[in-house]
């Protein structure tokens, strides 16, 4: 190729056109690059907006670096979305935590995701919905940071994080745990609520701090086995509907303490259907106590008769026949040695007196010398009862005196009374009647006369 200046010519070759051609392509391409980057420079730098109302939750308990419910944090930026720039988050302030402690929660520096710390970090007590020390709900404030020309833009604003409840099982306590021990008397009835938290088993559970589980279900897991009874919500009272099975509740019988065994369950919220949890079988106790026990006159040894001047049933009488002519504490009859006893000794039994050692209460047992006359108004004077219960006749009664004033059927009754210790006490009514010596003597006679060998 040949190029004319100025009158001249000068031969180009192909090798420079070439190179020529290269040259002004670089510096081209270089210049598209140069505007392209111009341009952006020129353009202002926005920054990130971060939309205001967004919330977040993590269940109470959940465990180190679970990520929390609702999503990342966003924001909009037009250089992040046209690539040209990344946005960094931080949690700038808002994390209120006890002192010495770190903020339970991080943000992920790329994706702007709220997570639950990691476990170096995170206390145990820090999720937990019924904390008093920790906060359930958190307005923490968050930084989105541009990486546009330093220092870069950044926004900040508030996201609301909540730790929500769970529905966490029950809690109830054996009485060997520090739960409750219930204590009833010997002479509580059926239906008698036990003594000790007003009859109620002691049973927790937190979700009441959020408002569930109010009232706890309660299962009986010995019912019929011993004598009392749990209600569903947890009341014990005594049950003697089945005291063949059940033993009942003298305190003067062996067993003394009888064992509850119980469960609880909740109403099983937060789940549908509903799923109660429930905690394992406890024992909880019941200890008899000592009640005085009324000392109980002995009867054996005579006959029972109704035939009393009374229509109370409690008068029935015990009937004792006396020779006439008794009279003192001498035990026989004036009108010969031979004849019955003039006297008689009462006895009594006291369960009370059963008990020993530690089980023993001295004050409810028996009193050898507690007896006394209690009534005698049908025949005044005449008898008299030692405070060791030895009845005797104060003054001698002829049969013709008995008959005429009264003999068929009884002469008189009169009303002995025991008392024990604690003042209980227990009666007797002895309806006495007197019989005919000398008949008695004529058959003694009669009986030798004709037994003797010379007739």
């Amino acid at each position: 190729m040949f190029v004319i200046v100025g009158g001249g010519s000068f031969f180009l070759s192909p090798c420079f056109f070439l190179r020529l051609t290269e040259t002004f392509f670089v510096v081209f391409s270089n210049l598209a690059l140069f505007f392209s980057v111009l341009k952006k420079l020129q353009k202002v730098n926005e920054k990130p907006v971060i939309p205001l109302g967004q919330t977040f939750t993590i269940p109470e308990n959940s465990k180190p670096s679970i990520t929390c419910g609702g999503g990342p944090v966003t924001a909009q930026d037009s250089e992040v979305d046209d690539g040209i720039q990344a946005i960094t988050w931080t949690i700038a302030s808002g994390c209120t935590v006890p002192s010495g402690f770190s903020c339970p929660f991080v943000i992920g520096i790329c994706d702007g995701q709220l997570r639950v710390a990691t476990s170096e970090y995170l206390d145990e007590n820090a999720l937990n919905f019924e904390s008093t020390s920790w906060d359930t709900v958190y307005t923490l404030q968050i930084k989105a940071q541009d990486d546009g020309p330093t220092p870069g833009q950044s926004a900040t604003q508030p996201i609301t994080l909540t730790i929500t409840d769970v529905n966490e099982p029950p809690k109830i306590l054996s009485t060997a745990d520090g739960g409750t021990a219930f204590t009833v008397s010997e002479f509580a009835t059926t239906g008698t609520v036990v003594a000790g938290n007003s009859g109620n088993i002691a049973a927790t559970d937190v979700d009441t701090v959020g408002g569930h589980d109010v009232q706890l279900t309660f299962t009986h897991h010995n019912a019929g086995s011993v004598p009392f009874a749990v209600s569903v919500n947890g009341k014990v009272t005594v049950d003697l509907s089945n005291e063949g099975t059940t033993g009942g509740i003298n305190f003067e019988s062996p067993q003394k303490v009888h064992d509850l065994i119980v469960s609880v369950s909740d109403s099983g919220w937060g789940s549908t259907p509903a799923k109660p949890l429930s905690t394992s079988s406890v024992v909880v106790t019941v200890t008899i106590t000592d009640g005085n026990d009324a000392p109980v006159i002995d009867t054996s040894w005579g006959w029972l008769s109704s035939e009393v001047l009374s229509s109370d049933s409690k008068l029935t009488s015990i009937v004792h026949v006396i020779p006439e002519d008794c009279v003192g504490i001498s035990g026989t009859s004036a009108a010969g040695s031979s004849l019955p006893l003039c006297t008689f000794t009462l006895t009594q039994v006291d369960e009370d007196d059963l008990t020993t050692s530690s089980h023993d209460t001295p004050g409810f047992n028996s009193n050898s010398n507690g007896w006394a006359l209690d009534d005698d108004s049908n025949c005044p004077g005449e008898f008299a009862i030692s405070s060791s219960g030895v009845v005797s006749v104060t003054s001698a009664i002829d049969y013709e005196g008995a008959v005429t004033k009264g003999n068929d059927p009884f002469y008189c009754t009169i009303v002995a009374k025991v008392t024990d210790q604690g003042g209980k006490s227990d009666t007797i009514t002895l309806a006495y009647e007197i019989s005919l010596v000398v008949a008695f003597v004529i058959f003694v006679f009669l009986f030798f006369a004709f037994s003797s060998p010379d007739t």
